[in-house]
């Protein structure tokens, strides 16, 4: 029997409506960047209308290795990488960048202005890719200094807030000349801010003893808060790795809970 074409639309209508907006595969877009070369960003907004926006900033080097067909190469396990599924069921649109291709990595400019240059180019495609969106900077471990940068150094009005995971507030034993989060200007900082750690965290460069003076270091903050966490899975890394309390091991979907929690008030 054939079917009117008015009818074809009818069924494809409601076909649609009832299982929901589809889910665009993740898609990468490619930046100028401030220190040359480009920068690649992957984004996803999942299958619904997000209510904000995150852009993730990985640890390590910051080196993640997005491919062309939107695939992580890198730092794959890391804490803001791995858990990326985690934020977007939250209802939130996901952006993840990778290292500037002019520099191969972002270990040691992280603080850069240059680098907070490139952080106001993700935002600019966030606020494009989901227009009227807020949009939050979350960092973990180096990638925190990389979201107090972007925080510290944005205009007003442009980001929502900031989260600070894990941060590194001492150098590392081989690298004395390299950032930490006392290498950004954290007292321009005026978004709301939170500091989240893990209290066993092992990581030399980041105790949780110490999130207390960085939160104490927001002095221009909106809001400022502190989250700190306690137990998950025993580490399989080394202690500064994320396959450990460093990287929230077997506690993440608690972490970012309590952290969109907090976002949303």
């Amino acid at each position: 029997m054939k079917v009117p074409v008015r009818h074809l639309f009818l069924i494809l209508f409601l076909a649609t409506t009832l299982a929901g907006p589809l889910h665009a595969a993740p898609r990468t877009t490619d930046l100028p960047s401030a220190f040359g070369g480009s920068l690649r960003v992957w984004h996803d907004a999942g299958a619904i209308r997000p209510w904000a926006t995150v852009i993730l900033f990985a640890g390590g080097n910051g080196a993640v290795g997005l491919g062309d067909d939107a695939t992580f190469r890198s730092l794959g396990g890391n804490f803001l990488v791995r858990t990326r599924q985690n934020w977007l069921a939250q209802g939130l649109a996901v952006l993840i960048p990778d290292a500037p291709s002019g520099l191969g990595e972002l270990r040691d400019q992280r603080a850069a202005p240059e680098h907070a240059a490139d952080i106001a180019m993700m935002v600019r495609l966030a606020g494009q890719l989901h227009p009227g969106t807020p949009i939050w900077l979350v960092g973990t471990s180096n990638g925190s200094i990389s979201a107090a940068n972007g925080a510290a150094r944005l205009p007003r009005g442009d980001i929502a807030g900031v989260v600070l995971s894990s941060s590194v507030t001492r150098r590392g034993r081989q690298a004395p000349q390299s950032a930490t989060m006392f290498s950004v200007p954290l007292a321009t900082i005026t978004v709301p801010a939170l500091v989240v750690a893990h209290q066993q965290d092992g990581c030399f460069a980041s105790p949780a003893a110490e999130a207390p003076s960085l939160r104490a270091a927001l002095t221009s903050a909106r809001r400022s808060e502190m989250l700190v966490f306690d137990g998950g899975q025993p580490g399989r890394s080394g202690p500064c790795e994320a396959a450990s309390p460093h990287g929230y091991l077997g506690i993440e979907a608690d972490v970012i809970g309590r952290i969109v929690e907090w976002m949303r008030r």
